[in-house]
């Protein structure tokens, strides 16, 4: 279903899931991955853990999957406390080593990335703490995203031919989150003594090893570390030749953390 704002009225239709997304714990069954659809279907993980990317922004993608804000839609956004369930090594996912040095804060942090410059891959699960849910609600962004994506198309600013937009509807937090690697995988990728000198450098970076390896980042603040977005249609003009701005839903390869590149910093 879809959700149409028109200059003359609103309708609002939102799928049953979206009605349910609360504080609950998200019932999440096997396989998780921690990239995609995780807790739930529609979410994806950040490139990078971010104090950017709040409910409300609004940002494009271009056909060589180079994200770059746009805009922040000004709307009230609601936090709460909420938790996230595991997933464990048993449900690792297919994580590059790019995106996993930039979560343990290598090459921003601490100047170094080492073996996190590989494009190997390895299988990680992942538990995120102290997590915080923010919200907003769908009716109120549909009036603000029309006139900013209208206005935008009118001053020719799009960002590429091509280009998808997106909206962020809501967003989790955490202040710590760690990754389970296998021993097998930190050997094979060459990771152990490029974990054990980031540890060295970094207060907020730990590890444990053993048959599995837990690597445990901390911030001082609150990041975003997932996020619920929906793709957003240009403006078209409705059958009573108002102007119409629709929200899409997710297909299952878009906004893949393992392939975006960020341009440039969220507003």
């Amino acid at each position: 279903m879809k959700t149409v704002y028109t200059m003359n009225r609103v309708l609002l239709l939102i799928p049953l899931e979206f009605l349910l997304v609360g504080c609950k714990t998200p019932n999440v069954k096997a396989p998780v991955t921690i990239l995609e659809d995780y807790p739930e279907p529609g979410w994806r993980m950040c490139a990078a853990p971010t104090t950017a990317m709040p409910p409300g922004q609004v940002f494009a993608v271009t056909p060589d999957h180079v994200r770059s804000p746009v805009t922040r839609i000004p709307v009230a956004v609601e936090t709460n406390r909420a938790s996230l369930p595991d997933a464990a090594i048993s449900r690792a996912s297919s994580i590059s080593l790019g995106l996993l040095g930039n979560w343990l804060g290598a090459g921003t942090s601490v100047g170094f990335r080492g073996a996190f410059n590989s494009k190997k891959t390895v299988m990680a699960g992942a538990k995120f703490g102290q997590v915080e849910q923010e919200t907003i609600q769908t009716v109120d962004v549909m009036g603000p995203l029309k006139a900013a994506i209208s206005n935008i198309v009118a001053g020719g600013e799009l960002i590429t031919p091509g280009a998808k937009y997106f909206v962020v509807l809501e967003a989790y937090k955490a202040r710590e989150v760690s990754f389970y690697v296998s021993r097998e995988d930190v050997k094979a990728a060459n990771l152990e003594t490029d974990i054990k000198y980031i540890a060295k450098l970094d207060a907020n970076f730990t590890f444990s090893s053993g048959r599995i390896f837990t690597l445990k980042r901390k911030f001082d603040i609150p990041h975003r570390v997932l996020y619920l977005a929906r793709p957003v249609t240009l403006p078209q003009t409705g059958v009573d030749n108002s102007t119409v701005v629709e929200l899409g839903n997710l297909v299952p390869t878009e906004l893949d953390a393992n392939s975006l590149v960020e341009k440039e910093s969220h507003p």
